[in-house]
């Protein structure tokens, strides 16, 4: 089992910004729930807690094909890189949606004035919901969100004077074992939009993960939401690979 576990940890690293979600699962009791599936060079990792359960891709589209056929025939939410989508053609249809991933340069970021930002925690998890409904009205709902990510203390929000939640922002993942982090959650309600208050829960939350000596931090972001991409760039954030999520289905 620890063999195994090192041969993983050695495949994600080989493209660490890439791999930033999987290299979060190392940590238990992430690593024992998800199913991994490992070639010499390359590895799918399914994660069942969400549904549909999340199917990720790391190493070259030929050996990522091959490592396809020990993959359970159902409905998974894809995050790929864009040279995997024909492997995964072989056995599913697919409906891909373009995103891109950003990775944090340390030496660009500046903080600003934050003060805003309070932390959120489990208390705080109806107001949080609240405000994720807007966004599910909308159709621009956060996807990812799980409660127990309230527990890692990397999670901020803005309270408007009428005591409503108006923005939010924490991590998908933080692991501080492996010195990884990915932001994500970040929302914005749609009353309380045009003040900044994205720009300051995404700073905050990124302070809290570079005070905390994170080296890899990373977001993605929708590719024709070119708004976003400006604000987290400058905070620090720049472009890594463009990819892609969105459902396979079995054929």
């Amino acid at each position: 089992m620890a063999d195994l576990k090192a041969k993983i940890r050695r495949i994600l690293n080989q493209d660490r910004m890439w791999s930033a979600y999987a290299i979060g699962d190392l940590a238990e009791p992430l690593y024992s729930q998800c199913q991994w599936i490992v070639g010499e060079n390359a590895l799918v990792l399914i994660f069942p807690e969400l549904q549909p359960p999340i199917l990720l891709t790391v190493g070259s589209p030929a050996e990522i094909e091959t490592l396809l056929v020990d993959v359970p025939l159902t409905t998974y939410h894809i995050s790929i890189k864009t040279d995997v989508v024909a492997a995964l053609e072989t056995r599913f249809s697919v409906e891909p949606q373009p995103l891109v991933r950003m990775v944090l340069d340390a030496t660009q970021f500046e903080c600003g004035d934050v003060s805003l930002a309070t932390p959120m925690t489990q208390a705080h998890l109806p107001q949080i919901e609240t405000l994720f409904a807007l966004g599910a009205a909308a159709g621009d709902m956060p996807d990812g969100f799980l409660a127990q990510q309230l527990n890692d203390g990397t999670s901020f929000g803005i309270w408007a004077e009428s005591g409503e939640l108006a923005a939010f922002a924490g991590t998908h993942l933080y692991n501080p074992q492996e010195s990884v982090a990915a932001v994500g959650n970040v929302y914005v309600h749609p009353a309380h939009r045009g003040q900044g208050f994205g720009k300051i829960v995404t700073a905050k939350v990124t302070d809290c993960l570079l005070k905390s000596s994170i080296e890899t931090v990373v977001l993605n972001v929708r590719q024709h939401n070119a708004t976003a991409q400006r604000l987290y760039s400058r905070l620090g954030y720049v472009h890594y690979c463009n990819f892609f999520e969105g459902v396979c289905r079995t054929k």
